[in-house]
């Protein structure tokens, strides 16, 4: 998670905007000084993806999973150490690797709830005749 500078083609106002985790979302930008719409090329709403972009989400949840597992693993084997004297707690390789399924398991459920949310969010707004509107007169949803 983070956010980008934009200054609005229009007014040449800069502000922040944060980003979404994944490309699903709206595909523009309001300028908050003028109303301006701008474009967004990196974000689109779920039901405009294609076969081929959704595949791609679903495959940086699963490498979310892969690089924040091990570090959920870390802080869960750190904290129980803490917890516990090592010795009493961890009884070899079974409990190590079960604290290490269980960071790759809540890591890859967190992420899917957080696109599942991510895609209702943009089911609503699809739903919208007016955001509908906005996004044929842009160009963005053809008919």
């Amino acid at each position: 998670m983070g956010f980008k500078i934009i200054r609005c083609p229009n007014c040449r106002w800069s502000y922040r905007q944060d980003l979404d985790r994944t490309g699903v979302g709206q595909p523009f930008y309001n300028c908050p000084q003028c109303k301006y719409l701008t474009l967004d090329d990196d974000r689109t709403e779920w039901e405009l993806m294609d076969f081929g972009q959704r595949l791609g989400l679903f495959l940086i949840i699963v490498m979310r999973s892969i690089v924040f597992g091990p570090i959920i693993f870390i802080l869960l084997l750190g904290f129980l150490a803490w917890l516990f004297s090592f010795e009493e707690s961890f009884k070899g390789l079974t409990v190590f690797l079960t604290i290490g399924i269980l960071g790759f398991v809540a890591m890859g459920t967190l992420n899917v709830w957080l696109e599942i949310r991510e895609i209702r969010e943009s089911k609503q707004r699809m739903r919208g005749v007016q955001y509908r509107n906005q996004l044929k007169e842009l160009g963005i949803l053809k008919d």
